[in-house]
Parts: C-alpha cells; structure tokens; sequence
C-alpha cells in the first residue's frame, strides 16, 4: 500500500443527514477544516443522504449515497474535505457497508477512532431520510400505532414509497404492523443495526481494532452494543439514554490525536479525555441544559463478557429458584412494575422511551437484595461491583437525572450500561424496533440468545408473549 495511505490515526466520522440537524453537522465539519487533521493523521467523512426517483406509475426509487471526503490541503484555504468515491445501494444498510469496505480497504493506520452523529436507536443507528416520512417511520417502529383516514391518505399517495415498501403500506391500511409478519418488516427498517457495524468491522479492519467508538447516537450504551462489538472495538463513549444532536467536542478529541506522541496514547486515557472534554465542552456553552439531562459514559469493551458470565450464573439462579418457587416470577415482576424505571429522559428534553431499556446494574442489586436469601452465599454482588467498577472508566450523570432519581419511586440508576427488560404490561404492545432486535434476530449474539431465554420464560408469567 502506498504509504500516503498510511496513518498514525484514522478519525472517521459518519455524518446522517437528519432532519433539521445538518447545519449543526456542517458547523463540526467547518471547525475541523480549520483546525486541520495534525501530523500524519487522516481524516475521513462519511455523509448519507437519499435520492428518490419518482416512476410514472406513482411509486418511487429510493437510492442511499454514502459521500466519502478526506480532510486535504487546500492553496485557498488551508484544508478542506475533498471529495473521494460516492457509494451507493438501494439499502441504507447496504451502502454503509461499501463506504467502510472503500476506507479499510484503500487506507491502513497503527491507531482508530470511529464516531457516528445520528439519532440513536438503543441496538443501532437510526437514518430516517425524508421528512415527509416521520408518520411512516413511527408506523415501522408502532405495531400498534394507528392513524385517521386522513393521515393513512396522505401516506398512501406520497410518492416516496419504493416498490420494496409496498408491503408496509398495506401495513397502514390495515392500521398496524402484525407480529406474525414482523420479520419481514425488519429487514426493511430504516435503521443501522450494531451487528451490521460490527460486520463491517470484523470483515474489513483485516485482524485490526477501533480505538474508540465515539456514539452521539441517543441510547446507544447499551449492552448489546457493547457486546455486539466487543470483538472489534476497545472502548465506547456513548450516553445510556437521550443525548442532544452535537454533545461531543471533536476538536480537542482532534487535539489529542495531533499532539506529540498521540501515536502511543492509550485508549482508556482518550476515552477518559472525551467525557472530560464533553463536560467543560457543555458547561462553557449554550448546551449545559442538556448536559443536566444525560448520562453519558466511557466503557470498556472488554469487561463485556464477564458481565455476560455474571448475568448468566444470575439468570441460573433465578430461573431454578423460580422453577422451584413461582413466587419468585412474582418478586421480579414487582420490582419491574414498582421499582425500575425505563431509561428516558426529564420532561421537557425527551421523554420517548419506546425502546424499554432499564440500567442493568441497578436491576442487579434490587434483584439481589429483593432476593437476598438466593444470592447471601455467592460472591456474585461483589463480582458485579467489581466488573462495574471496571467496565466504566468515567461518566457524567446530569444534575436533573440525579435529582429525578432520588425524588422518584421508580429508580433509574445511570451505572453507565442499559439492557432490554419491557414490563408484562408493555410486551403486548412492544414496538417493532425493540421487537426486530430481540425477537427478529437482527443484532443476534451469545448475550442476546440467553437473555432472550430468560425473558420467554419470564413472559410466560404474565400470560402474553412477544412471539
């Protein structure tokens, strides 16, 4: 390979055009060309977007553009992002996959780091496109969403249904997504799963690692995304629940991989860095109103599987304790109903939590101490404190998440990672975008098939099952 083409870091950034947000990302983009990608780094975008081609009969051809620059010398103005190949597929998934098999493939580094800036979607990357779809888009992720005449009209005859989506518009006409027909629908939802990033990463990185996963993506510290990458990645900074569009402060992240001798930094240093940054980043701008409403954490990726070891030896517990004591079924659903809070976000910020994620480590201790007499003779609470203590390298918790927390009754807990857990009450009605993760298989995994085992036999308590 050309040793143009070799860095001592690679910094690549995936920009998704979301609604009402790209002039938030071209403001990034204008203060990294200033800044300039340091000695020997390089510098990459990845920006989507969508062209629909409308065909006669009424219907349309959606086609997703991944745009690849570089951050070059520019003799007018210093440096800029200068174009490189355009990929494209009529599958958003797909044609995110080419533009990172075009950057692993033509470019080489000693060090990674890979950040996404896109609404977040707990087990991937959310990419709605068109703003005339938002009704479309919440019928995908609501089976049991359902609209007046007037709303299914105005859908029905936009033209930016393609032919592929014809099955979903009949979903609307009959007012709902079925379960029975569910699989088919997650094939084609407008989301990035994390298994699809770390397919990327494990057929295109040839035996090499990122860095750091650097995620302004809402709810995206969650396990299964740590687990699902844990073979490829070192460290993610991510917030556990929602998170405004610009968060991160890209140019001191850009400063520390530009300083002298960065090549040697390690990983949990920089991670530490990023939540450092993104705390005076917040509070010396218009920001720190959200920064009082986000959990955001720097996690190692490699603690994952111990924490998956953990939870396995738990759900042992519960499950014969269970099978021996119904009773037990009863306790787990009490602490879920009266105890547990979905991870969401104050009022006034965001408070959508259609994605039915609870803290994992604060699930733990209320189970453990809820259920004392099954744990007292095992050292699993102080092998939980330990991996815990371990896996989060550093974190803020927003002051209005932690005065919520302690006037509340349902405790939220912000330990820095979140796990799928609906109540009984909320799995006969749970949305297709949690569903297609869990019981469509699209992020599958060792960690999700066992604690998928478990919640079946939980759901069969409640009498409702998500299958």
């Amino acid at each position: 390979m050309d040793t143009a083409n070799y860095f001592d870091w690679m910094f690549i950034i995936f920009i998704h055009e979301a609604n009402g947000l790209t002039d938030k990302w071209n403001d990034i983009v204008t203060a990294i060309e200033k800044a300039g990608p340091g000695t020997n780094n390089g510098i990459f975008l990845i920006r989507d977007s969508l062209t629909i081609t409308p065909s006669p009969n009424g219907t349309a051809t959606n086609t997703f553009n991944m745009s690849i620059s570089q951050l070059q010398p520019d003799a007018k103005y210093g440096y800029c992002f200068k174009h490189l190949p355009v990929v494209f597929d009529a599958n958003s998934r797909v044609a995110w996959k080419k533009a990172f098999e075009y950057l692993f493939t033509n470019f080489r580094s000693k060090r990674k780091i890979l950040s996404c800036l896109s609404h977040g979607a707990a087990f991937g990357i959310d990419v709605d496109h068109v703003p005339g779809n938002a009704q479309k888009l919440e019928i995908v992720r609501n089976p049991y969403y359902f609209l007046d005449k007037k709303d299914i009209d105005g859908i029905v005859s936009s033209r930016h249904w393609a032919p592929a989506d014809e099955r979903k518009k009949q979903f609307v006409l009959d007012g709902r997504i079925p379960k029975e027909n569910g699989a088919n629908v997650c094939q084609s939802l407008e989301i990035l799963w994390m298994s699809d990033l770390a397919d990327v990463l494990r057929d295109f990185l040839k035996g090499d690692r990122i860095d750091l996963l650097v995620l302004n993506n809402c709810y995206v510290q969650s396990f299964d995304t740590g687990f699902v990458l844990k073979d490829n990645v070192d460290y993610i900074v991510a917030p556990e629940g929602a998170m405004n569009a610009v968060a991160f402060d890209f140019l001191s992240l850009l400063a520390h991989i530009s300083a002298p001798a960065s090549a040697g930094i390690p990983g949990a240093e920089l991670a530490r860095n990023v939540i450092k940054d993104y705390i005076a980043f917040n509070q010396t701008t218009e920001l720190e109103y959200f920064l009082d409403r986000q959990a955001v954490f720097a996690n190692d990726v490699s603690r994952y599987s111990v924490v998956m070891s953990l939870l396995g030896e738990m759900l042992d517990i519960l499950e014969a304790a269970a099978a021996a004591s119904p009773g037990i079924i009863g306790i787990l659903m009490d602490i879920q109903d009266n105890q547990v809070a979905y991870v969401s976000s104050p009022e006034g910020f965001y408070t959508d939590n259609y994605l039915d994620m609870i803290d994992a480590f604060q699930w733990v201790e209320m189970v453990m101490t809820r259920l004392d007499s099954l744990f007292r003779s095992t050292s699993l609470a102080a092998r939980f404190a330990d991996v815990k203590k371990n896996l989060v390298l550093a974190g803020k918790v927003g002051d209005q998440l932690l005065y919520d927390d302690g006037c509340s009754k349902l405790k939220y807990g912000y330990s820095g990672v979140s796990i799928f857990f609906p109540a009984c009450a909320d799995i006969k009605d749970l949305e297709i975008l949690p569903w297609c993760a869990y019981f469509g298989d699209q992020i599958p995994s060792q960690w999700q098939a066992r604690w998928k085992s478990f919640l079946n036999k939980y759901y069969k308590s409640c009498k409702t099952t998500p299958l």
